[in-house]
């Protein structure tokens, strides 16, 4: 059991013995290692430009979609919200989705809520009223949103106003 420690122990020694190189890497290498990092951080530079000008372009389309679109997290709070729904219900990023449908607390038959139970997305009609008082009726879709692990983290939900269309309608069907 001692004759491979001992070996081990005579190689250790032998090994830091050893004389060290003296050869200093020649100014040609320093060039060429120096140049490859230069290229590198020019390829990184370009790929993070790329990406930050892709976030822009999909924040963009975001904030400018029609209708009322926020994403709401698991503990709804509303954590992004396009530029409509922002400025109708003057409720900032941050705060609880409950505020937007008038409800005492989160739950109940909030498709939102649905979303979160069942990890499916929902479509249902709402009727609801605008900051103003105005009665409405939306069209209201969420989409569960998960991570790259899977998990439920969000929901997006698009609200879109089709109390114009329900009148329209209902004066063609009935003369009203």
């Amino acid at each position: 059991m001692c004759r491979p420690l001992e070996a081990l122990t005579h190689t250790a020694t032998e090994l830091g013995s050893a004389p060290l190189p003296t050869e200093i890497p020649k100014e040609i290498e320093l060039d060429a290692l120096t140049m490859a990092l230069v290229r590198s951080g020019e390829v990184f530079s370009r790929r993070m430009q790329n990406a930050t000008e892709r976030r822009s372009y999909f924040e963009s389309l975001f904030k400018g979609m029609p209708g009322y679109v926020s994403v709401v997290d698991t503990s709804f709070t509303i954590v992004h919200a396009n530029n409509a729904f922002m400025e109708t219900f003057a409720i900032a990023e941050g705060r609880s989705c409950r505020h937007v449908c008038t409800r005492e607390f989160p739950g109940g038959n909030c498709p939102v809520a649905k979303v979160f139970m069942t990890q499916e997305p929902v479509v249902v009609t709402e009727e609801g009223i605008y900051p103003d008082g105005t009665a409405a009726l939306w069209l209201v879709s969420v989409s569960p949103v998960f991570d790259a692990m899977g998990q439920l983290t969000a929901a997006i939900e698009s609200r879109l106003d089709i109390s114009e269309v329900v009148k329209a309608d209902n004066c063609r069907l009935y003369g009203v």
